[in-house]
This record gives C-alpha cells, structure tokens and sequence, in this order.
C-alpha cells in the first residue's frame, strides 16, 4: 500500500510536470505540433538506443503516417550467467510487448476522449503498476541477485507470487556457505544494482528518442525507484528501530545484509545485534540514506512519470518524450546512487542524444559522461567513464562501447572496457555481440569477476 500510495503521489507531480515547460511527450498519434514536438529521424538509418546497446529506428518509426503503428526495437541476449544485462534486455523486451498489446486493446477507445482516458485511468491503476513493478521485481531477483550468484558459483533460484502482491511473495535463493563475506556482499548489492542500471540504460533509450508507452515508462520509473526504497521505504532505521534492523539482517533483507557484509569484510564483525548496531554500520547507513535522496532526484524518473500522465490523458501510441536540450542535442543527467563492494556511491551519468543536423547514419544516437564519489570504511573511492552507441562503424558492423577506470583506498586503481558491434546487412543482419574485459573494483550493474566477459544477442522490432 506505501508503493501505491508513493506512486500515486508521484503522478500526481508527474501531470504538473506533463503541462510545464517541457511536454512530457508527443503523440504521433495525435499529430502533436508545437514547441514540444520532437522532429522526425531523419531516415530510416537513424539509430535509437535501445536496452543496452544499438537500436536502429525501423522505417515504419521514421516515415509513418500518423495514426499508424510505431515499431520499437528491442534486444534479447544471453551471457553464461543470465546477468544484468541480459535481465534487462528481457524483462524490458516483454514490457514492452505487453505495452503494444495494450495499445491493441484499447484502440477502439482512441477517438473516444472521455472513456478512453477513463479506462487508461483504470488500466494504470489496476494493471500497469502493479504489472511493470512486478517486472521490475524480476530484474532485481532473477539476475541481479540471482545472476551474481550464478557468477560466483553458486546455485540460484527465484520465487515472484503474483503482480497484485507488489513483490511480497517475490525471494531470491543461493547458497549461502559457498559463497565468501565479498562475494555475498556483491550478491546483495546486485538486486538494486540490476535495477539501478536497468534505469539507466532505459534513460539512454529515452535521451535517444525511442518512442515509449506508459508500461515502458513505469518499468524505468520503478527501477529507478527501487534503490531508494530499499533505504527510506522497506528497511528499519537502525538507530530508530534496532529491533526491526536486526530482524532485517536475519530474514535476508537487501539494505542490512548489504550493511552487515560490508561491516565484516573491513571489521570482522557484522556488527548487527538486537539491542544495536555498530557506529560502522550506522554511519554507512547514513551515507546510504543521503545517496537514497539524490537518486530519487533523478530527472528521468520523474520525466517518466510525467510522460505516463500524458498517455494516460492522450492515448497509448508510443512517442518520444520531450527532455531538455543543450547545444541542440538532446540531453538528460542521469542521477543514481549504487551499493559496490567499497561502500555506498553517488552517479551523474550525463547523456547527449544525437546531433540534429547529422546526417543519415553518422553520428551516435546517444553518448554519455559518468562520474562517481563514494565512501566506505576504508576512505573514499572515485570513478569516472565514458559511453557511445557508437564509436565507428563499417559495412557489415556498426561499433559502440564503454570505457570505465576507477580508484579507491582498498581495491586500489583499476578499469574495464565494453565493445560491442551489431550486424547491419546479410542473412545475420541484427544480430549482435559484446566483449569486455575488467579488474577488481566497484563497476556497477556490469560482471563482478576479473577478466573477460561476453554476451550474443538478437536485436527485433515490435
């Protein structure tokens, strides 16, 4: 009920925001004009990011008519562990398919103002936030927690229950012995790490232009929401309720198991009792629930939500949503905070979407600037990166990639790197791959082992 009644509120400041400045989206649908009306692709070459990587815009997104059917690429993919990115890649894929059929659905009600937004109303209220939660949800479980796992070794499993119990059921299972204090702490970190950067790589697509609908929408606003929950919604103050902490730390709870590992991995203890807790453990805490407020800061999540207001008010076809622009580029900071194996982190994650006077085909439909600061009980740590959808591109591949280096008092100096290239012709044509390689060291919502990692995958329009 606290989530319904927090997203309730949150769409409430996302209709203010769907009537400001800035209009929270444009319906193609609806043949939006004005200020607010993002210009069409320039071709059907022109390249929207999409979950993790490239999306080209299909010809069908650039040149149809209005009132006609939008596709929107999405991506599938496997790694040998079902990781983050391949989570995000599915659970966002099957969002939005679920979107489409809701479009379908209710497309008789398109001219019919009144009982159109009255049953969109509904259909928000007592399906899409409860249904893109509970995807959210899977992301967190399946392969955030349960991909760390798998990374390490262990066996993992997974319960969810049902949509309507806004992730009451929802349970994560892996082998607690085989596992060490570091390796736990990295599994309890990866549920919101899972979320926080399928967030993200949602804000890129968004910055690009893709065009989203309202479920699409909620899917970024509830993992984005998710680290911030943990600390200020779901979890005992230690200090106000001791007590309610430590039953936390028993039962498995994400935020003091996280604390309690990290506490051990410095200090030897978890130092978690019935009675208190360590002033370790507390000032960590502090610091999370700092970082907790600048994540829920973030301007996506509350574009987002705004953009849901919109749909809901103007109809279902997907649309790109109206962000700010800075040099004529669209452009979105990106705030998140990370639980990593140092210690909490703020992010600023800076995105630029493509340049409007590129020609077909040149150019990155996106690219990005990230910083981080956190502290932890061995000091302060930093990190600084950078991404593209594309870096360069031949006949038969199209390039991207990222590049991060970091530094802190206990994991020292270190970095990691991502390529990735898609098929742009041939009987293979979509078809898409990515390697890396990386140190020890806080790179959130990416493989937390040391060396080479790959992942192969299939990029479809819906």
């Amino acid at each position: 009920m606290r989530s319904t009644r927090f997203l309730l509120l949150t769409i409430l400041v996302g209709a203010a925001l769907s009537t400001g400045t800035f209009p929270a989206s444009v319906h193609a649908a609806n043949g939006a004009a004005g200020e607010g009306k993002e210009p069409t692709p320039a071709s059907p070459e022109s390249e929207l990011a999409g979950a993790s990587g490239q999306e080209s815009l299909p010809p069908s997104a650039a040149t149809a008519p209005q009132n006609s059917a939008v596709l929107v690429p999405l991506r599938v993919s496997v790694d040998p562990y079902f990781t983050i990115d391949t989570g995000a890649d599915f659970t966002s894929s099957v969002v939005a398919a679920l979107a489409l059929g809701e479009e379908w659905i209710f497309s008789p009600l398109e001219d019919r103002r009144a009982a159109g937004m009255a049953a969109r109303t509904a259909r928000t209220l007592l399906f899409d936030l409860q249904v893109s939660f509970w995807f959210a949800i899977l992301q967190h479980e399946a392969f955030g927690h349960d991909g760390r796992a798998r990374e390490f070794g262990s066996s993992a499993s997974f319960s969810m229950g049902s949509p309507w119990g806004f992730g009451r059921d929802a349970s994560a299972g892996f082998d607690l012995d085989a596992l060490d204090t570091k390796e736990l702490l990295r599994v309890y970190a990866g549920g919101v790490q899972a979320n926080s950067r399928a967030a993200t790589l949602a804000e890129r697509a968004l910055v690009a232009g893709r065009p989203m609908r309202a479920l699409d929408l909620l899917f970024l606003g509830w993992n984005r929401y998710a680290t911030s929950a943990y600390i200020l919604r779901t979890t005992p103050d230690p200090e106000d309720d001791p007590q309610g902490f430590f039953s936390e730390w028993k039962g498995g709870g994400d935020a003091a198991r996280y604390l309690g590992y990290l506490n051990e991995r410095f200090f030897g203890t978890p130092g978690i009792t019935a009675s208190g807790v360590d002033p370790s453990v507390l000032r960590e805490w502090n610091r999370l629930e700092r970082q907790a407020w600048w994540n829920l800061l973030d301007p996506g999540l509350w574009l987002a939500l705004g953009a849901t207001v919109s749909h809901v008010r103007n109809g279902d076809a997907p649309a790109p949503v109206s962000v700010p622009r800075l040099f004529g580029r669209r452009f979105l900071p990106v705030l998140s905070a990370d639980w990593l194996i140092d210690g909490g982190s703020y992010s600023l994650e800076t995105l630029f979407g493509p340049s409007p006077h590129r020609a077909p085909g040149e150019g990155p439909a996106w690219f990005s600037f990230v910083a981080r600061y956190g502290e932890g009980p061995a000091g302060t740590f930093v990190a600084a990166g950078a991404a593209t959808e594309k870096l360069w591109e031949t006949s038969a591949l199209r390039w991207g990639g990222e590049v991060e280096i970091w530094s802190g008092a206990e994991t020292g100096s270190g970095g990691g790197m991502r390529l990735d290239a898609r098929v742009r012709r041939g009987g293979l044509r979509d078809l898409f791959f990515e390697v890396g390689l990386k140190s020890d060291g806080p790179w959130p919502g990416r493989p937390a082992g040391v060396g080479p990692f790959a992942r192969i995958g299939y990029r479809f329009d819906l």
